[in-house]
């Protein structure tokens, strides 16, 4: 539905200065006994009455529609948003200058040419997701001006929409692990045709819901209730993503980047590791977990999540590594961090040492996280391309024990 707004009209500069120009003028020409002077300041006075006349009509039946696509988009992508002004029953044509803010901040100024009666006016500009997180557009200004520019209406249409801005994602080629540190010798887990085996597995009564081709009719008909197969699960590789998300690893001194980088790999590595096949969770040193999943929406879920993260001022990252590491050994731990101490990298080395792979994703400094030859150590600095510094970590911890730091 359109957004309506009461408008306020008034006199521009010029407006006043017509008006106080032919008060003057009528005022003289009556003591000077010059009738052509009066009727000048008559008719500039009439002039600026009739433009207020004309703008108050004119903007006195507004209406705004504005629509944003898409709703949700990464960091350094662009929202198209397009304004619609409805004219209503007014018959008269005025051009009007359109406003639109983002987050507070004028973001746009459009002149469009004098409208007419519906359909609408349309006005169309797209502008870029520069700042992760909740943003919301309007609200919409507008101001109508006569063609002499001494009246105008300024209309302010509340018409807020909020969009979400997600982390940049940066689209990984995932090499796997070595294969002497991955049981499955490096090999991808991906459900390309089906998720269910054709191996019977076991009966269970039927619910709403369920494949009506599972159903097992002779035990259907021995038991009197419905009854379905059930069929073994194949294995599914399983990724954990640890987002260190304490305050004491991102140094004020350093701004925001550097968790904002984090945040940027926690996300992509998510997707890419879903997009593979795995089994993904996302677990938070502040104490959030996710739990496994692989479904569209629950990925959306945890990427809203993650567009409205912040640091804590509590947290544990070897407690998330322990949670991470709790199912068992074989899964892949992602360590997405910043600037850590001796203990945290002890505990990166720690959770490494009960199996499985485990990268770390450093944002704060060039050091590396640890120097535990089964940690694959991956700096992520400012301009950095994640997907290349992770190929080039994998590199190099085939080449020899150097390991990429900066």
């Amino acid at each position: 539905m359109p957004v309506e707004s009461r408008a306020r009209f008034g006199l521009t500069r010029s407006g006043k200065a017509a008006a106080v120009g032919g008060a003057v003028t009528l005022v003289a020409g009556r003591v000077a006994g010059i009738e052509e002077l009066s009727v000048a300041g008559v008719c500039l006075l009439v002039l600026v009455a009739a433009s207020l006349l004309v703008v108050r009509a004119a903007g006195s039946d507004l209406a705004v529609r504005r629509t944003v696509r898409p709703r949700r988009v990464e960091v350094g992508d662009q929202f198209t948003v397009s304004l619609q002004i409805h004219n209503g029953r007014s018959g008269l044509r005025l051009p009007l200058v359109v406003g639109d803010s983002l987050d507070g901040r004028r973001v746009v100024q459009l002149s469009l040419p004098q409208r007419r009666k519906d359909p609408a006016c349309v006005a169309e500009y797209t502008v870029g997701a520069s700042r992760r997180g909740l943003a919301t557009f309007g609200p919409v200004t507008i101001r109508s001006l006569d063609p002499f520019a001494f009246a105008r209406t300024d209309l302010v249409v509340p018409a807020l929409i909020d969009v979400i801005v997600l982390p940049q994602i940066h689209r990984l080629g995932l090499s796997g692990a070595v294969a002497a540190d991955d049981p499955s010798g490096g090999l991808r887990h991906r459900r390309q045709i089906a998720t269910v085996s054709e191996e019977f597995d076991t009966l269970r009564e039927y619910v709403p819901g369920d494949d009506v081709r599972r159903v097992h009719w002779a035990s259907t008909a021995r038991l009197g209730r419905p009854m379905v197969r059930t069929h073994q699960q194949p294995s599914q590789r399983r990724t954990t993503v640890v987002l260190d998300d304490r305050a004491d690893a991102y140094p004020p001194s350093r701004g925001t980047a550097p968790f904002e980088r984090a945040i940027s790999a926690a996300a992509s590595a998510l997707v890419a590791c879903r997009e593979q096949g795995d089994l993904v969770r996302l677990v938070c040193a502040g104490g959030s977990d996710s739990d496994y999943f692989d479904d569209p929406q629950r990925m959306d879920t945890v990427l809203d999540q993650l567009a409205a993260a912040s640091t804590s001022a509590v947290g544990s990252l070897r407690g998330a590594l322990a949670t991470a590491t709790a199912v068992g050994s074989g899964d892949r731990v992602v360590v997405c961090t910043g600037t850590i101490g001796a203990d945290d990298r002890a505990a990166i080395s720690g959770s490494a040492s009960r199996g499985g792979e485990h990268v770390a994703i450093t944002t704060g400094d060039g050091a590396p996280a640890t120097s535990e030859a089964k940690v694959l150590n991956v700096s992520f600095g400012e301009g950095d391309d994640l997907d290349r510094r992770w190929q080039a970590a994998v590199r190099a911890r085939a080449a020899g024990p150097v390991r990429v730091g900066a």
